[in-house]
């Protein structure tokens, strides 16, 4: 059983990254370039990609490793910004040693979605091989777990 969960795991990441192709900054819509630029007239070392009906770009906004999301039609889908860890905010901190014992924080960003533009944080625990994503408001307050995932190994 284990095995062909395996499998299918690969497939799935095979076929997200078929699906994936990279673009090149002058072949974007010009609607998606003209909004980028609106919404973040600073950005440097743009990656995009266009991963089905999206156009996502990895960048450097002020020198923050950033991610953005847009439609085909230039609409902004969402952003989200790399937290150092050591900034990860005590209330995190202390919710995950308390909920999470054996976890350690891996990665922490600050999310910002359309239509609810409510920021959260997303912050990725893992304990050996076992990957939770915790979500918390701004304020600390703990909103929500995603399902469980296990961790890629060709990272």
């Amino acid at each position: 059983m284990k095995k062909l969960t395996t499998f299918f795991a690969f497939l799935f990441l095979g076929i997200i990254y078929l699906c994936a192709q990279t673009v090149q900054p002058k072949d974007l819509p010009l609607v998606v370039q003209a909004n980028f630029k609106t919404r973040f007239p600073e950005a440097n070392n743009q990656k995009w990609t266009k991963i089905n009906d999206t156009y996502e770009v990895e960048f450097l906004n002020k020198e923050i490793n950033t991610e953005a999301v847009y439609s085909e039609k230039g609409e902004w889908k969402s952003t989200s910004w790399e937290i150092p860890l050591e900034y990860t905010p005590m209330s995190i901190k202390t919710y995950v040693a308390a909920n999470y014992p054996k976890y350690k924080i891996k990665e922490v960003e600050l999310e910002e979605v359309y239509p609810a533009l409510e920021k959260l944080y997303a912050v990725d625990i893992a304990k050996k091989k076992d990957i939770q994503e915790l979500f918390f408001k701004i304020s600390g307050e703990f909103v929500k777990v995603e399902a469980e995932k296990k961790e890629d190994k060709s990272k």
